[in-house]
């Protein structure tokens, strides 16, 4: 009896120890952190060389920890290795006078993913890469001497370029401008202001699709080969609101007060279809044979329709209705054919 009295004191001494916190902290209970496992863009890991602010030279997952300010004859971000993703982190790469490209890639690299963050003021392009099956994301590029966001059209391939605005790039390097995209690039929900060139470019088999460019100084829009333009809307581009190469679709977009064309090709085998053109100088300018031209409607250009012989086309003079008011009314457009075009 006696030792069964004396354990039972003992442990009930030693309960408070091993008891838990009477009153814990408001808030939801939360993991403590652990180490960052990515590595962070600074001297110590990523140091420069005698062209660059920073260097990556190794395959990783990098991260901005604060703005990075370049100097004169240096690229910011110079990216040397594949298997790279750079998080900018929200924060911005500022150029100065005399200075070359915010992020670069001097070689061709696989898998590369760039995002999340801003680069402006550079003597060339914001970024400039080489990438072949990566990405380019919610980057902001402005005020750039060369292209805004360049990935390399000649010989890179199959490239996403996402969810990025460009403003004012290309005022210092002939023949650049806003967003310029490689081979088979998937170009999607990008914004192209007041670029000095094209607003966007990309080279054959691309997809451009939800894109708005406009205040170009030279074409909207501008694909190669293969290519497919949808759901885009050009204006007031000092060129034409799209120049395309032959083989493309270009369906379901409004090209309005373009100095040129609203839709424009000098080439073969395009698909033009229900796009809408209004208060450019020509509305769709077609200048060979073999393309088909259904279903678009042009309204308030300089000329309508500049389609050259040997092109499937029908255009119709729709017929204007009076007053509607109520449940029916008005007449019927002027041609029962699905595949009319439409002037009104």
């Amino acid at each position: 009896m006696i030792c069964v009295v004396a354990t039972l004191i003992f442990t009930m001494t030693l309960w408070p120890l091993f008891a838990g916190d009477l009153n814990p902290p408001a808030g939801p209970v939360a993991p403590s952190p652990g180490p960052e496992p990515r590595i962070a863009v600074n001297a110590t890991n990523t140091p420069g060389d005698a062209d660059s602010v920073f260097r990556i030279i190794q395959s990783g997952s990098y991260y901005l920890t604060g703005n990075v300010t370049g100097a004169a004859a240096q690229h910011g971000i110079q990216i040397e290795a594949g298997d790279v993703t750079l998080d900018l982190n929200g924060f911005t790469l500022l150029g100065v006078a005399g200075s070359l490209d915010g992020i670069n890639m001097p070689g061709f690299r696989e898998n590369v993913v760039i995002r999340n963050g801003n680069t402006q003021f550079w003597g060339g392009s914001g970024v400039e890469t080489r990438i072949d099956i990566g990405r380019i994301e919610h980057i902001v590029a402005t005020d750039n001497g060369a292209w805004g966001i360049d990935n390399n059209p000649s010989g890179t391939f199959t490239t996403r370029v996402a969810s990025c605005e460009v403003k004012s790039n290309g005022g210092l390097v002939a023949g650049t401008g806003g967003i310029r995209g490689g081979q088979s690039a998937v170009i999607t929900d990008c914004v192209s202001f007041g670029n000095t060139g094209n607003g966007i470019t990309a080279g054959n088999g691309s997809l451009v699709t939800g894109c708005t460019s406009r205040g170009s100084t030279a074409d909207g829009i501008s694909v190669a080969l293969f290519s497919v333009v949808t759901g885009c809307t050009a204006i007031s581009n000092t060129g034409d609101g799209i120049e395309a190469g032959g083989d493309c679709r270009v369906a379901g977009n409004l090209f309005s007060s373009n100095g040129a064309a609203g839709i424009h090709t000098t080439a073969v085998d395009n698909h033009f279809e229900g796009n809408t053109c209004t208060n450019n100088l020509r509305g769709i300018d077609v200048d060979a044979a073999g393309n088909i031209i259904v279903r678009n409607t042009c309204s308030g250009n300089g000329t309508n329709w500049d389609v050259a012989a040997g092109n499937v086309c029908l255009v119709v003079s729709a017929t204007t209705a009076g007053v509607i008011s109520g449940n029916s009314g008005g007449t019927a457009p002027g041609s029962t054919d699905p595949n009319a075009n439409f002037s009104y």
